[in-house]
């Protein structure tokens, strides 16, 4: 028959298994960690009296009990760290099912502020998460300045890198888009895609770069069509004070730029 000291020994090694799986689970998953605090002692209710048991009687019968609910409960402890460290991969199926669950949590739609109303958070096949707005002043027609979307951009960049509540999405290389819609729901007023190359620490020179050539291309874009349109108001103008007079001027000018480059 085994001896009293045994016993005890069970008794550490029980205890130690406990505590350890405790420290570990505090750290996993902070909020799950009283809960499976409670559990892990109720499991252990029984092997405890049965070791006073055993160690009292010096009953062989009881402490065989001892030995098998003693074994049972390593076995599921060491179970418990397994499951508990597992990393299931990360895959489109669980996206959606907890942007469901979060959407249901926030009770979508909700109205932000006087302008703004969070309309859905859906998610999409490539570990995509669309989040659509809807601006409940925006007039139909009305574009947004191109300085604001630059600073628009940034400041959901800057929300995404620094929101602990995304950190998990960032891990697994989500895709956030960001979509706004004028007050009829019908015409997309801007959006906004971060990949994992934009909010990722290696590739943010990268993702910064691209930023400014787009950003460059945009301001080229508008400066040149606020050029045309200058131009044509002038060509106006003076066909208004001139009347064919310039639209003959116009031609002759044209003719003196082809003989030239003759």
């Amino acid at each position: 028959m085994l001896g009293g000291a045994s016993t005890w020994l069970i008794i550490l090694i029980s205890v130690t298994i406990t505590v350890i799986v405790v420290i570990a689970d505090h750290f996993v998953d902070q909020k799950n960690a009283l809960s499976n605090l409670k559990i892990i002692y109720t499991s252990l209710i029984p092997g405890v009296a049965c070791l006073l048991l055993s160690y009292l009687r010096r009953d062989t019968e009881s402490f065989i009990i001892l030995l098998v609910i003693g074994v049972f409960c390593i076995l599921a402890f060491i179970g418990m760290i397994i499951i508990k460290f597992y990393k299931k991969p990360f895959t489109d199926k669980m996206l959606a099912s907890e942007l469901r669950e979060l959407s249901s949590e926030l009770g979508l739609p909700i109205q932000q502020d006087d302008n703004t109303r969070y309309d859905s958070i859906t998610a999409y096949p490539g570990k995509k998460i669309l989040m659509t707005y809807t601006l409940l002043n925006w007039e139909a027609g009305r574009t947004l300045d191109t300085d604001k979307i630059s600073q628009a951009r940034e400041e959901l960049l800057k929300a995404i890198t620094s929101d602990a509540g995304l950190a998990r999405y960032r891990k697994y290389k989500v895709t956030f888009i960001y979509k706004c819609m004028d007050k009829t729901q019908q015409v997309e007023v801007c959006s906004f895609e971060f990949t994992p190359s934009d909010y990722g620490e290696e590739d943010k020179r990268k993702a910064q770069q691209r930023k400014e050539i787009e950003l460059a291309k945009q301001k080229l874009n508008q400066s040149t069509e606020q050029f045309e349109n200058r131009l044509q108001d002038f060509d106006k103008q003076c066909h208004e004070l001139w009347g064919d007079r310039w639209i003959e001027k116009k031609q002759q000018l044209k003719q003196n730029q082809k003989n030239k480059e003759n």
